[in-house]
């Protein structure tokens, strides 16, 4: 897996999947749980965000549900607030499959 940009926007989310075993299946950059924590550091991450879907959809379900979900998210009425909340709001969003 990787990360993903939302359709019509900017916003990014790293997706995490895993395999019947629940074990975390490797991208082309390796696990991306991994990738997430390196990220978290250098880029000075100030809250992080785990979502996860229904247990019997596919990954382009999945895709569909985070990128409708997490658009929604990103664009309510609340989110303004989250600068007020926290200082230089960087948020990681990662969705679960």
């Amino acid at each position: 897996m990787g990360f993903e940009t939302i359709p019509e926007t900017n916003v990014q989310y790293g997706l995490i999947s895993f395999d019947v075993g629940g074990n975390e299946r490797s991208g082309q950059s390796g696990l991306i749980s991994q990738v997430l924590l390196r990220k978290v550091t250098a880029e000075s991450i100030t809250n992080v965000f785990c979502f996860c879907h229904g247990w019997q959809g596919d990954l382009p379900g999945a895709k569909d549900q985070y990128n409708r979900r997490l658009k929604a998210f990103m664009s309510s009425a609340d989110r303004p607030q989250a600068s007020q909340q926290f200082p230089q709001f960087r948020p990681l969003l990662i969705g679960l499959h």
